[in-house]
Parts: C-alpha cells; structure tokens; sequence
C-alpha cells in the first residue's frame, strides 16, 4: 500500500491503454504513409517530400521554443535586475506582457528577488 498514491490499478491500467491505442494510431499512420508513398509517389518525390517536411516540421518546434525561451529569459532578466515585468513596469493594453511565460510565474523565494 503506498502513501499519497491517488488512482491506482484504475489510473496505471487507463494509461496503459492510452499508450497502447497511442502507438497502434501511430503505427497506422506510418504504414498509410509508406505505402502512399510506395504505390502512388515515385521515389524522387517521396524524398523530396521527406526533407522539405522535416525541415518544415524541425522549424516550427525550433521557433516556437526559441521564441518562447528568449522572451522568458528577458522577462526573468529585467525581473531580476530591475525588479520589473516584462514590459518596464507598464501595464500594456488588453492585459499582461505578450511573454508566452508571464513574469509572474517565477517563484519569489530568493531574496534576490524580494526586496528588503
């Protein structure tokens, strides 16, 4: 019997079927595509395809990591050494700083961060 455990045999056996149905979809969906691939494209164009689409794919996630990393580290940074949010200490219209990760969301425990 574990303490604090919530769920149990119910929650462990819900996620291993999400796991399951999960990969079962997956491996449909790459057995759709290469047969697509296999009977309908000719093989320059199903190489074509594959870069174009992984380069396409690798640069949203890179972009939106990227993006969103640098707007949080120069929010903590003008939090840090000015004791501000991510716009100066204005209030912008329409509601909080455009950061995809507010200000307010780093934890004040360091005295660092509080004033004394």
């Amino acid at each position: 019997h574990r303490e604090g455990g919530g769920g149990g045999v119910l929650a462990t056996t819900m996620s291993a079927v999400g796991m399951v149905l999960a990969l079962a979809l997956l491996a449909l969906q790459c057995g759709d595509g290469y047969f697509t691939a296999a009977h309908f494209h000719t093989p320059r164009e199903t190489l074509l395809a594959a870069v174009l689409g992984a380069l396409l794919c690798q640069a949203v996630t890179v972009a939106a990591v990227t993006v969103t990393a640098a707007r949080s580290l120069g929010a903590a940074a003008a939090f840090a050494l000015y004791g501000l949010g991510a716009t100066g200490g204005r209030q912008q219209e329409g509601g909080p700083a455009r950061s995809l990760v507010s200000v307010d969301t780093v934890p004040l425990t360091s005295s660092v961060y509080t004033s004394a």
